[in-house]
Formats: structure tokens, sequence, C-alpha cells
């Protein structure tokens, strides 16, 4: 057995071409792509039809106060909050300290099952994006958001 040459350290690159209508889009860096979906993500709040908009922010309040009792939802909620344009999986997992997209997943089935638990779909509280390069993006509804920062600053 020969001793192998050690690999020199590779720097994470990446580009991603996006292309929106007739435009396209490369994308670089971290930044970037944060950038390409927050002017390209529709994060209107998908409120329920026939639904006044003060009972969908409560579902949402409840939907909040139900993670009281399940910390690593918790805190990938308001993980999300803190970051308005979201998180790459390796950064959501990094917030949360949990090391693989299995327990990510495992979390995430968790979170949609309380949002159902209330009369909310996964995507009235989050939006879950793939990417090209294999990574997904997570970033909370903006009525989500607000909802989570008005309880922490007690309102």
């Amino acid at each position: 057995m020969g001793h192998r040459p050690e690999r020199p350290k590779e720097v994470n690159q990446m580009t991603i071409k996006a292309k929106v209508g007739d435009v396209e889009f490369i994308l670089e860096t971290e930044a970037d792509v944060r950038a390409f979906l927050a002017a390209t993500s529709n994060g209107a709040a998908m409120s329920q039809p026939g639904l006044p908009p003060e009972t969908f922010v409560q579902k949402l309040r409840n939907f909040y106060r139900r993670l009281g009792s399940k910390p690593l939802q918790l805190a990938m909620i308001r993980a999300l909050a803190g970051e308005p344009e979201g998180l790459l999986d390796a950064q959501l997992r990094e917030a949360v300290s949990i090391d693989s997209n299995q327990k990510l997943g495992g979390i995430m089935g968790g979170i949609a099952k309380n949002a159902s638990g209330v009369g909310l779909a996964l995507e009235q509280v989050l939006v879950k994006r793939k990417l090209a390069t294999g990574a997904y993006h997570y970033r909370l509804t903006p009525d989500m958001r607000d909802a989570v920062l008005n309880a922490k600053s007690g309102q």
C-alpha cells in the first residue's frame, strides 16, 4: 500500500445559470442566489379563500405557539424568521445544530404536521425551493415571519 498524495483543498465555488423569461442570470455567490430568490420568489401569503385576514393570522399565531414544546421545530422557525431572504439547507442545519438533511426533513415533517393541526398548509408557513445545485432554500412566508417577530416582541 503506497502513500497517497494529499489532494489540494478545493475552494467551493458555484455558478448557477437561471433564466426568467428572456433574461439569463448568472449567480456566482451565495449573495447572488439570495438576491435572485428574493427578487423572483412569490412570498405572498396564501391565505385561505373566504377566511377573514385576522382568522388566517390567528392560525399562524396558533401554529407558532404550538411549537413551544417542539424545540427543534421552534429553533428552525426562529432561525428562518431572523433571515428575511431565507437560508440554504446547510445554513439551516448549522443554525439548529443538526448534521444531516435527513434530520432536517424529519423536522420539516413535524412542522408540516403541526401546521396541518391548526388548518394551515406548509406552503402558508414556509417556501422551499430546490436550486440547480441540488441544495434547498427555505424562507418563511411574510405573514409567518411577521407572526414570529410579533410574538417575540410580545405584540
